[in-house]
């Protein structure tokens, strides 16, 4: 979990669309995260492989890096959700989107003059440590649906069992066992599906 009174460490996996591996090879690479979606956000911070904040690990064709973002950058970043996105920029040129997502960042209480008491949460559902996935370029993901619905516009799913997972992608069902629509990725992770 971030917390805007300490350094925040985390991974980065780089895939390709087709589920391999990312080469970062001789690569510059600049993640941004801001604290709101338009043009003049009233914070930002900025991660780059030039200023050693992204660190690529060896072998680099596995597509793996680190990202850090230092103490006095979470202590310039308010309680609240930041969005970000990384770019490859080794072509300035042509820059390639390699991702994008958010960030929960909460209050810290050591050294804080307005501390709030902290949620638990970390930031991804059944990781034991914080980890960013993107998928470059040409995001993708696979749903399996049944027409188990009537014809039209919707669909429905009737309630199953928890299916096995699929070779590759997501799978959408309606758990039988408590009536909520989940996703079971092909690493057999089942995520609960929000409704609108």
């Amino acid at each position: 979990m971030a917390r805007n009174n300490a350094s925040y460490s985390f991974q980065i996996v780089v895939r390709q669309a087709n589920g391999q591996p990312y080469d970062l090879t001789g690569r510059s690479l600049v993640m941004q995260f801001k604290n709101s979606t338009g043009s003049a956000p009233t914070g930002a911070a900025t991660l780059q492989t030039s200023d050693g904040s992204i660190v690529v690990q060896n072998p680099a064709a596995a597509g793996i890096a680190t990202g850090t973002l230092s103490a006095t950058q979470m202590g310039l970043m308010a309680q609240g959700t930041w969005y970000w996105d990384m770019l490859d920029i080794t072509n300035a040129g042509v820059p390639v989107s390699l991702g994008a997502g958010i960030l929960p960042v909460r209050q810290g209480i050591t050294n804080s003059t307005t501390p709030v008491m902290p949620t638990p949460g970390i930031l991804l559902p059944g990781a034991g440590i914080d980890a960013i996935q993107v998928t470059a370029p040409g995001d993708s993901i696979t749903l399996q649906l049944a027409p188990s619905g009537p014809p039209g516009s919707g669909a429905s799913y009737l309630p199953q069992t928890a299916p096995s997972a699929p070779a590759t992608g997501f799978l959408v069902y309606c758990d039988a066992f408590d009536g909520i629509l989940k996703a079971i990725s092909s690493n057999g992770e089942i995520t609960d599906l929000a409704l609108p």
